[in-house]
């Protein structure tokens, strides 16, 4: 996820794609950094607790963490600690998938796309 937005929509994707394969689930909150911190890491924390509530109450294991900095840097850092990932679910922006394509050059995760070595997927809403 990204600056403090989820969409509901990715982690329920995540939580039954977890069931199906019997794997866990990580959340990853990823920001810049902020003039008032504290507050701002306070409010990431409890958007990943009640992510990470979510997901557990459907019998998924899951752990979680917020990164703070350069968000392609922190993903990667992040995807290098935890050594085995399935898929990347995008729960952030939904402006990523539709304006942008995710292959446009214009967003950190389009850049570092071709370096991640799972898929990236971005459910959405069926209308």
């Amino acid at each position: 996820m990204e600056d403090e937005t989820f969409r509901t929509e990715s982690v329920y994707y995540a939580v039954n794609l977890a069931k199906r394969i019997n794997c866990s689930a990580s959340v990853l909150m990823l920001t810049e950094y902020s003039d008032d911190e504290n507050a701002r890491f306070a409010s990431k924390q409890k958007i990943v607790e009640k992510i990470l509530d979510l997901i557990r109450a459907e019998g998924v294991s899951a752990q979680g963490i917020s990164r703070y900095g350069d968000k392609a840097s922190g993903l990667l850092k992040h995807l290098a600690t935890y050594s085995s990932f399935e898929a990347i679910i995008w729960g952030g922006k939904k402006e990523i998938t539709s304006k942008h394509n995710m292959q446009g050059p214009d967003h950190w995760l389009a850049k570092i796309r071709k370096t991640i070595r799972c898929p990236v997927v971005s459910p959405t809403k069926k209308t």
